[in-house]
This record gives structure tokens, C-alpha cells and sequence, in this order.
């Protein structure tokens, strides 16, 4: 395998983002791809120290998010990558038994790392129980969520309901034990069976040992977790690659910010809240009934909220939401009614770029949401995303790359991620 190059997997975009940038604020050029946006990888994609591929199958069943992850990789050579990692929810969301196995399958490792762990934003790991902030996740938010749901906290019994291969447990006694002791304890673990080891994680070092330990095996594994372990992974690779470190990525105020949140997560609604609070943008909210209607049923509500959508950026900034209207009663499907609230955000987002004569270089883009994301990003028609690094941490920043908006600032950031303020930040950051 080439070692001076890292391929990164991700299950939605803005999981791909606070991913790649872990490895971008090492100093190490990394792209974020989209099969589902572009129609073929950019020809350059090889170029790249870091290749992020998203799949977009967080929400799909598991046969079918298993057939996306194998097609994806069945495009690229992956000879020519001496690290692979497959970037999961830190809440243990989508289908993740199922990509694993479809990465091992094809990659050939011999066992994947897996830690869902982010100590420094409440993510830990403790006799292979998920917790986040000191609640089991199966009692906090992701139990709840729309297309997702995570209804166990235990990873063990999580996992291998998910997965065909044998899955173990690397407690805590192990993972903050010396090196050489964890070593031996994985040894053992594979020697038994198991493909897939789940390891506890408390704290920034037991990541970071996971990580080293990982390092230390020929072949690598398949390294399995949020950006969490990726950031300890991102430090290794740099490290064994001794490339030049990339110009480090500058954010710029525009003049026009355009920040749209399709997510239904509390976290979302307190920190747009926020924005409104201490900001003069305009706010153009949409009711998830609107979103389910047929397009002719629509059509002349929609058309007056693109029109006032438009002039809105075309003056300065916006603030694209849903209302938190509830669509349970009727019936709706959860993961129908998330995708078409993100599609119809997208399309007033997208009409509001294109009608307003907002330059790219002078607009920034602030996604919520990696179906909101997608939304917005697909009509655009880029090849993908330069990651420059964290703005805050967890929240990506880059430039998009082709397309009628290449060079546009863009930030993405998960639904149920980050402080309250953490998005008032971001736009004060990025506008004049």
C-alpha cells in the first residue's frame, strides 16, 4: 500500500467534513468527494493526501447502505492508500455493522479499531456503553432521531446485530494499561475470532493510545470511529508521511452569508435561536407540512418564499429553518419527511444563490444538517469540498471546488453538535 496516502469513508457530509478536518489542521491537503453530487471523482482526486468519500447512506437500509459502500469503493484503487478509515456518528447512528463489514470485504484488513469516542464533546466509551455527556445514548436525543434511531446503548450487542464478523470488547483495564500490555490484549482478542474490536475510551489519551497501537500493526487497521479517533489517527499519518504541511486555510468575511438548518435536533434549534437573538438576518422558516406537499400543491407558496428568499441574499444574509412542527400525526414517514425538508430547503437555497448575483468568492454557505448539506450542495453542480480545518471544533471549513459556485466558503456542521453559541460564532466569523 502507498503510505503517503489517506482515504476516509463517511456516511453523510457533514460527518465526512469534521472528519477530513482533523487531517486538514495537520497541515495535510484533503478533499471532500460526493459520488451522489458529482457524477465521477475529479480527475486530480489522487493528488490529494486525504480522499473523503461520502456515501450518503446513514439513512438507507442496511443491504442497501452495504451495496453504496462496496460501489463507492469499487471505483478507487485501494492499493493506494496506506490508511483507511471509516468514519462512524459518535451517537452510533446508521448503519454502521454493515459498511464495516463492506470495507473489510473489500479492503482485505485483517480487523478494524472502533471507538464512536470524542472525550472533549461528552462522547465516551465505559464497558462498551455509548455515552454522551454522561447518559447512555439509547436515553438521550438519538433515540429520537428521525431517519436514525439508536436504541441501545451497549456497542457489543449493538454491533453484532449489524455485522457478520466476530466482535469483541477491549475494556478499560486494557486501554489505559501500557502499550505493550494493550498490544498483547488485542493480540489475544484476534487470535479468539474477533474482526471487529470495540474499545473503551474515557479520556483524549486512551484515544490516542487506540490510535498508537493501531500504528504499530502490519498491516494497518481499519481505523473505525468519529472525528474523535480521527484526530489522533490524523496525527500518526502525518507523522509517518513527513509531507510539507499545506498553507494553512484562511477564512475571509463576506459580505452575504446563507446559513440553512434542516435539523430537527434541540441542539440546532437553541443555536439558531442564538443567530436570531443577536443578529439582524432575515429568517425564512418552512413547515414540514409545506415540505410534503406535491410540488403543484405548493408551487405558489413556494414561489413567493424564493422570491423574498432571493432578494434577502441579494441585500445580505439568511437564515433558511423548518418550524418544529410535528409530522408524526399524519402518518408521515420520519426519513421521508427529513429527506423532503432538506429537498426543499435545498431548492430555495439554490434559487436564492442563482437569482440574488451573489459572487462565489463574496458568499459563505453555513449548512446544518448533512441531508441539509447535500441539498444545497447538489444543485451547484461541484466536484467536491477543500477542507481547510476546523472554524470551532467539530465544525468544518473549506472552499467548494468546481462548479457554479468553486470558491465559495463553506461550513458544515452536524444537527446535535457543538455549544449553543456555536453557530452565532461561525457567522461572526465569517461576515463582515
Amino acid at each position: 500500500m502507498d503510505q503517503s496516502r489517506c482515504l476516509v469513508v463517511a456516511d453523510d457530509l457533514t460527518g465526512g467534513g469534521d472528519t477530513g478536518a482533523q487531517f486538514a489542521k495537520k497541515g495535510l491537503r484533503t478533499l471532500l468527494v460526493t459520488p451522489g453530487i458529482s457524477a465521477s471523482l475529479p480527475a486530480d482526486y489522487l493528488t490529494w493526501d486525504v480522499l473523503v468519500v461520502n456515501t450518503h447512506s446513514r439513512a438507507m437500509g442496511a443491504a442497501q447502505s452495504r451495496q453504496a459502500v462496496a460501489a463507492t469503493l469499487q471505483r478507487l484503487d485501494l492499493k493506494r492508500f496506506g490508511v483507511i478509515y471509516k468514519k462512524i456518528d459518535s451517537t452510533f447512528r446508521g448503519n454502521v455493522g454493515a459498511e464495516v463489514d463492506a470495507i473489510l470485504e473489500a479492503s482485505g484488513l485483517p480487523v478494524g479499531f472502533l471507538t464512536p469516542a470524542f472525550p472533549e464533546m461528552g462522547r465516551t466509551v465505559k464497558d462498551g456503553i455509548l455515552m454522551v455527556k454522561g447518559t447512555p445514548v439509547a436515553e438521550t436525543e438519538a433515540s429520537r432521531d428521525p431517519a436514525c434511531p439508536v436504541q441501545e446503548s451497549n456497542l457489543v450487542n449493538l454491533l453484532r446485530r449489524q455485522s457478520s464478523n466476530g466482535i469483541d470488547l477491549v475494556d478499560h483495564r486494557n486501554v489505559d494499561s501500557a502499550l505493550g500490555s494493550l498490544r498483547e490484549a488485542v493480540y489475544r482478542k484476534q487470535q479468539a475470532g474477533a474482526k471487529i474490536l470495540i474499545f473503551d475510551s474515557l479520556e483524549r489519551t486512551d484515544v490516542e493510545a487506540i490510535a498508537a497501537v493501531g500504528f504499530g500493526l502490519q498491516p494497518l487497521p481499519l481505523f473505525i470511529g468519529s472525528a474523535g479517533l480521527a484526530e489522533a489517527v490524523a496525527s500518526r499519518f502525518a507523522e509517518i508521511t513527513g509531507l510539507a504541511p499545506a498553507v494553512p486555510y484562511a477564512t475571509t468575511p463576506a459580505a452575504h452569508a446563507l446559513v440553512v438548518c434542516g435539523s430537527a435536533s434541540a441542539v440546532s434549534r437553541r443555536q439558531l435561536a442564538r443567530v436570531a437573538q443577536d443578529t439582524t438576518f432575515p429568517c425564512i422558516e418552512i413547515r414540514p407540512s409545506f415540505a410534503l406537499q406535491a410540488p403543484s400543491d405548493r408551487a405558489a407558496e413556494e414561489g413567493t418564499i424564493r422570491r423574498t428568499a432571493c432578494d434577502a441574499l441579494r441585500r445580505g444574509s439568511l437564515i433558511l429553518s423548518v418550524s418544529p412542527e410535528r409530522t408524526a400525526a399524519s402518518g408521515v414517514d420520519d426519513r421521508r419527511a427529513a429527506q423532503a425538508i432538506a429537498d426543499a430547503l435545498g431548492g430555495i437555497a439554490a434559487y436564492a444563490l442563482a437569482g440574488s448575483g451573489v459572487a462565489p468568492h463574496d458568499v459563505a454557505l453555513i449548512l446544518t444538517g448533512g441531508d441539509t448539506a447535500m441539498a444545497v450542495l447538489a444543485p451547484l453542480g461541484i466536484e467536491g469540498i477543500e477542507i481547510g480545518g476546523e472554524l470551532l471544533e467539530g465544525i468544518m471549513a473549506g472552499r467548494v471546488k468546481g462548479g457554479r459556485f468553486s470558491d465559495a466558503q463553506v461550513v458544515t456542521k452536524a444537527g446535535a453538535f457543538g455549544q449553543e453559541d456555536a453557530l452565532l460564532r461561525v457567522v461572526r466569523l465569517l461576515t463582515k
